[in-house]
């Protein structure tokens, strides 16, 4: 009875862990690429402070609009004084008055308010030059934030890709495994029947170990590029997959090539650089502003009773300022920021150079990882094939027991290279529709069309 009793309550505890394991399988949360993509986009750090940086360089530019407008300052003051802060002696004995008198003082005390405002009619262009780079301002930031996009959405999918990528060597691993633990109970029969030597058996588990040793070390890469993908996509759960059914059939790069010269048009870091020349060149005009003179017109209202009543006043003003002295600086600053310019057109031209190279070399990148794959995929099916021969070969005692595992390292391999082919193709067409300025453009189709059988 007490046996029976126990039997039950262990099959209740199996039950528990089993229904525990089978709802924590299911929790596990899996996503796609194009989640990936939509979770970077909403919750990348990077991109948010893109998105600060650019409304930071919208108020920039409101702010500069209100120089457009006048000045307009307030003020006030109220005084009192333990003496006269104005005495007059006066002399009145001509008049047959003693000189004696005490000095007649004044403003000891009283108050006074004003308010005045001035409108700038020409300030050497400064005020309009000063919109003009604030505007500029505001585009490099709209063009870093979309630099900013694009890098995160090549981030994104080079660690989708890598966790793709490990997830497949986990499991050619864990099929070699398999074949090498029935190949170890196979051998071992033999040893045990005398017809094999030792050492063979030897030879099978050294095998066993390094397939263990290659995948822990894969193991561990998956959990940090996973680790990687989270941060990068604000992915919270600490255990979570990617939805991954095949690799694609790739279209042949001949059907995504760009003109060069096209690419490097719509390239951000070319329109970058041309914002740049022009921040040199209106910078240079706001330094002759500051040499040029200046006219404002203006009115101000005064009240104050210092003189022992109220009074009022009116005013209107125009004023213009003539910096005289400054033209003997002013010359060397000027020939100062016209370096600037022609060094911000000399970086322009020195970077759209190399980013006619970068287009190139990532077009050569792409073709060679295209002929990459079919390499590969041919290297899978002979190696394939080879596993099966030299098994029955070795079952048959026509080849060594080395042959055999030599092969199942080969399949190995060759799973593995053409796993990184199809994977460094994904990210060599990210980086070339990049190169060409491709913005925003799906970079891999969505993985629930993916037709091309698992190699």
């Amino acid at each position: 009875m007490y046996i029976q009793r126990s039997a039950l309550r262990w099959k209740g505890i199996l039950s528990i862990l089993c229904l525990t394991a089978t709802l924590s399988a299911s929790a596990q949360r899996t996503y796609t690429l194009d989640e990936c993509l939509r979770l970077g986009a909403e919750n990348n750090l990077t991109l948010r402070n893109s998105q600060l940086d650019a409304e930071a360089a919208k108020e920039t530019a409101r702010e500069a609009f209100t120089h457009y407008f006048p000045t307009v300052q307030a003020g006030g003051m109220i005084l009192r004084a333990d003496r006269y802060l104005m005495q007059m002696d006066l002399d009145l004995s001509a008049l047959g008055i003693p000189a004696n008198l005490p000095p007649l003082g004044f403003l000891d005390r009283g108050k006074t308010a004003y308010i005045m405002a001035m409108q700038p009619l020409f300030a050497g262009g400064r005020i309009v030059n000063g919109n003009r780079l604030a505007r500029l301002g505001q585009e490099a930031t709209r063009l870093q934030a979309s630099q900013a996009t694009n890098k995160v959405r090549a981030d994104v999918e080079h660690y989708f890709w890598e966790v793709v990528s490990l997830k497949e060597q986990l499991q050619t691993l864990d099929t070699l495994a398999a074949q090498l633990d029935e190949l170890h109970r196979t051998v071992k029969a033999s040893v045990d029947a005398g017809v094999t030597l030792p050492n063979a058996l030897m030879k099978v588990e050294l095998q066993q170990q390094n397939t263990a040793s290659n995948r822990l070390k894969t193991a561990n890469g998956l959990r940090i590029n996973k680790l990687l993908l989270a941060q990068q996509t604000g992915i919270e759960e600490a255990d979570f997959d990617v939805s991954f059914d095949a690799f694609p059939t790739f279209e042949a790069p001949e059907t995504q090539f760009v003109e060069p010269t096209s690419g490097l048009s719509q390239r951000t870091d070319s329109r970058l650089l041309d914002i740049q020349v022009q921040h040199a060149q209106i910078n240079r005009r706001m330094t002759l502003g500051n040499y040029l003179p200046t006219v404002a017109l203006g009115g101000a209202y005064i009240y104050h009773d210092f003189m022992g009543k109220d009074a009022r006043a009116a005013i209107v003003m125009a004023t213009v300022s003539v910096p005289l002295s400054g033209w003997w600086g002013g010359s060397h600053a000027l020939r100062r920021d016209k370096l600037k310019v022609q060094h911000a057109q000399n970086a322009r031209e020195d970077a759209r150079q190399l980013m006619h190279v970068d287009i190139e070399t990532k077009w050569s990148n792409l073709s060679e990882a295209y002929l990459q794959i079919d390499l590969a995929r041919r290297s899978v099916a002979s190696a394939t094939e080879n596993p099966r021969l030299n098994r029955d070969s070795y079952e048959a005692g026509t080849v060594p027991l080395t042959d055999l595992l030599d092969a199942q390292t080969q399949l190995r391999l060759a799973r593995d290279r053409y796993t990184e082919a199809c994977t460094a193709y994904c990210n060599a067409r990210t980086a070339y529709r990049q190169a060409v300025g491709e913005q925003g453009a799906r970079i891999v189709p969505e993985l629930s069309q993916f037709l091309c059988r698992r190699i």
